[in-house]
């Protein structure tokens, strides 16, 4: 059998988290491995996009210390984010060029991939309009495509589902299940029914003490935390 160790990318250790002037009272720490989704829960203004935005250098990170693989940094780098507020992470004169970088645009395979996102999330007919025209909820589907056709070593998805119908969250959902195969994804959301899809862990902030549980087997301690009866 092989060692469980052996797949181990990111590990997060001690990094504190304070948002709006509350901090927790205890740090947070967990490892994810290849193959890996993990639901980031907890209550409103915790702090869980605070610790997203930390973790990828967006803002500075006051302590801890973060490693993938054997090299431990300060912060984690080669890391694709996708934020709910995401104005301001388009760089591209176009939706078409936001996804294709320079060393992929004769790349048949993943240029038809992105066609093939580009179709399923309604964004196809907008390729060649500059990214600060779309409504809000395309820059949504945009960030997201973004983040997940990156060449990344680690991924952070907050509330990717966010205003999708049924049918596009379970597009979603099927594109992390194909991420998670080689690369960690770090899922902060609110929507349930994704969360049972696609993640095998969950991290739960909380003010009473943090604490990384399976999300099988304990479903119903998931919703409990949800529904505001945590423990």
């Amino acid at each position: 059998m092989e060692d469980p160790d052996n797949h181990q990318m990111i590990n997060i250790e001690d990094v504190y988290v304070s948002n709006n002037g509350y901090s927790l009272d205890e740090p947070v720490n967990f490892s994810l491995n290849r193959g890996e989704c993990m639901a980031l829960i907890g209550e409103n203004g915790i702090g869980k996009t605070t610790l997203a935005k930390e973790l990828t250098g967006l803002i500075p990170m006051r302590n801890g210390k973060t490693s993938y693989a054997q090299s431990t940094r300060s912060r984690l780098s080669n890391v694709a984010i996708s934020l709910q507020n995401c104005s301001n992470m388009f760089f591209c004169e176009t939706v078409e060029k936001e996804l294709i970088p320079q060393n992929k645009n004769k790349d048949q395979k993943y240029l038809a991939e992105v066609k093939k996102y580009l179709i399923e999330m309604e964004l196809w007919d907008k390729r060649m309009l500059n990214p600060h025209d779309l409504s809000g909820g395309e820059k949504q589907r945009l960030a997201l495509l973004i983040a997940l056709l990156k060449d990344s070593k680690f991924v952070i998805l907050d509330e990717p589902t966010a205003g999708l119908d049924y049918r596009r969250m379970m597009l979603v959902a099927d594109a992390i299940k194909k991420k998670i195969r080689s690369t960690p994804v770090m899922l902060i959301t609110h929507d349930i029914e994704l969360m049972f899809q696609v993640c095998n862990t969950a991290y739960l902030l909380s003010k009473n003490g943090n604490k990384k549980i399976n999300v099988r087997g304990n479903e119903c301690k998931i919703l409990d935390f949800f529904k505001g009866k945590k423990s």
